[in-house]
């Protein structure tokens, strides 16, 4: 079930926000919560984020769950097949990916938002980019045949309006 965590949920997460001067392909800098990205280690349970959009405008998202292109980062370890589902407010799955086969729209939108490329069309990292309506979503980021490993989980805003109420990372503490 990828209903989001009742707010009581027990977390265990550092994060580090910063509102950054960036100008969107779309229009005049601004200082505008754009991405937010949290590296973690995926292992008999798995993560989950959350992100909620404002009004009654459909919106742009690209969720990404990045593992095999982190080694161009020198992280080792990292997740070599993840997957992502994500979930409307009802718990009804919306969209699943695992290996994102060098969709144009990805590539399209990553540059869009700045998000460094992923490491060629046939690597096994995760990423969806959908219009979703106004609502509650979850992010659910597994990995394929329970394997185990670091991945980055993103979700980045892709349209200037409407906005994201929130972006969430969430995980059991202990994990």
């Amino acid at each position: 079930d990828l209903k989001p965590p009742p707010m009581n949920f027990r977390m265990s997460l550092l994060l580090l926000v910063a509102f950054l001067p960036f100008t969107p392909a779309w229009g005049a800098p601004q200082r505008s919560l754009v991405n937010l990205s949290s590296l973690r280690q995926v292992g008999s349970t798995s993560v989950l984020s959350s992100f909620q959009i404002e009004g009654t405008t459909a919106k742009t998202v690209l969720i990404r769950a990045v593992g095999p292109s982190l080694g161009a980062f020198g992280i080792s370890g990292a997740l070599a097949d993840p997957a992502i589902s994500i979930a409307n407010g009802t718990g009804t799955v919306v969209a699943v990916n695992d290996n994102w086969g060098g969709s144009a729209a990805v590539k399209t939108t990553s540059a869009l938002v700045g998000a460094f490329a992923l490491s060629g069309d046939g690597s096994r990292d995760a990423a969806i980019v959908m219009t979703l309506g106004a609502g509650v979503y979850s992010v659910q980021l597994t990995g394929v045949g329970g394997s185990t490993g670091s991945a980055l989980l993103e979700g980045y805003d892709a349209d200037p309006e409407p906005r994201l109420s929130y972006l969430a990372l969430q995980a059991p503490a202990g994990t």
